[in-house]
């Protein structure tokens, strides 16, 4: 059996994180809210106490994944995550669901740096060479896949209650704790860089502040990373508007609120597939990103679609640019402690939208959701223009 999880862990670990973001509450997380008895302000004020809470604890997580270990961050962020769902699914009260969102972004900053430097070190260690962005995109599309089936099942546990999905989120999460546990521990960032650092760089990346501040430094001494990072910031900001909008605009198109669950199922399966092809192909960064931002411009015509396109290239783009993001910052950054460099790329993706939850419904209402379609197109077309050709070009050797 050993033998075998160590044959197979890098197989194992995309496994595990696929289940870790088997999110079956999503299409109906407004629903159960209005439910148990919150308003849409009161769910715009959870949804901003939970991405600004992610953004704060991010680096900081990962920087604590570097010192103990990843596969003890990714085991206690699941199970915490994974228990903070089951709570909301099993007792329906709107004060738990809002004093939750807390725990629940605490547990999801544990994996989200970790869980990618995991991934890294058992591909390295199996193939003695950096297969990183590979297995980074077979993580996508299965978990394109994975997400249009936990949609689809969705809608029949809603029939019964909103609740339900919550609680099946929780399992899929528990197996995957499961399943982390088995893989291979590889030694810590910590531990490999004592004994290749200096004394006092060793010091330096034994804290936060000392990690953060080479962080910061690394950021300004490689060449065009920083407008790399600018340009992840603005697409993943994007990326984020979008998970908001393209629901709107698939009612405004003429899809019944009931079926919305099963359209987002269908287009996931198609972004999967054109996902794989893509890779297949070696695929470039900037045409899927400029022809979501073309597409982001046409929303508002509410013409189904263009609605369907909206949502597939959106997909799409966030499945081909986060396997770039990831290996970029880490081929540059990973010295600094592979789980805070790659919790600088979700704490990249995530911020933007933190800043704007707040005013979410404050912007829908003066510039309405045609307004927010033009601010993401702009934002991602924009994010194309910063990037580099060492951001473009990223593991274009690789296949």
């Amino acid at each position: 059996m050993k033998t075998w999880v160590n044959s197979n862990a890098s197989l194992l670990c995309v496994t595990a994180r696929v289940l870790n973001e088997a999110y079956f509450f999503v299409p109906y997380t407004a629903v159960y809210g209005l439910a148990i008895g919150l308003s849409v302000s009161e769910l715009i004020f959870a949804e901003a106490v939970f991405a600004a809470v992610l953004v704060v604890a991010d680096i900081p997580l990962g920087h604590l994944a570097d010192k103990v270990g990843e596969k003890f961050c990714v085991v206690t962020g699941t199970i915490v995550h994974g228990t903070a769902l089951l709570l909301i699914g099993l007792v329906h009260s709107p004060e738990l669901f809002v004093m939750l969102q807390p725990v629940i972004a605490f547990g999801l900053s544990f994996c989200m740096g970790a869980d990618s430097s995991l991934q890294r070190k058992l591909a390295m260690r199996r193939s003695g060479r950096n297969r990183f962005e590979l297995w980074e995109q077979r993580f996508q599309t299965s978990r394109l896949v994975v997400t249009a089936l936990c949609f689809a099942l969705a809608s029949v546990l809603a029939k019964f209650s909103p609740s339900l999905t919550f609680i099946a989120t929780a399992l899929s999460m528990y197996v995957a704790a499961g399943v982390f546990l088995v893989l291979p521990t590889p030694p810590s960032s910590a531990t490999a860089l004592s004994s290749a650092a200096d004394q006092h760089r060793s010091q330096e990346l034994s804290t936060l502040t000392g990690r953060v501040q080479l962080l910061l430094k690394g950021l300004r001494r490689s060449p065009g990373l920083g407008r790399d990072v600018a340009a992840m910031v603005l697409a993943g900001t994007t990326f984020s508007l979008l998970l908001y909008l393209i629901p709107l605009f698939y009612e405004a198109s003429g899809v019944p609120t009931q079926w919305i669950g099963g359209v987002a199922a269908v287009v996931l399966l198609a972004s999967s597939l054109c996902t794989a092809l893509l890779f297949r192909g070696n695929a470039g960064l900037t045409l899927p990103l400029l022809a979501t931002g073309i597409c982001c411009f046409l929303l508002p015509m509410d013409v189904l679609a263009i609605a369907l396109a909206g949502g597939l290239l959106a997909n799409v783009s966030q499945a081909v640019a986060m396997p770039k993001f990831r290996t970029r910052i880490v081929d540059e950054l990973s010295s600094l402690g592979e789980s805070t460099a790659l919790s600088l790329v979700t704490t990249a993706r995530n911020v933007g939208f933190a800043l704007l939850a707040p005013l979410l419904g404050v912007l829908t209402a003066v510039i309405g959701e045609a307004g927010l379609a033009a601010v993401s197109g702009a934002l991602i077309v924009v994010g194309v223009a910063l990037a580099t050709p060492s951001l473009v070009r990223v593991g274009s050797d690789s296949h």
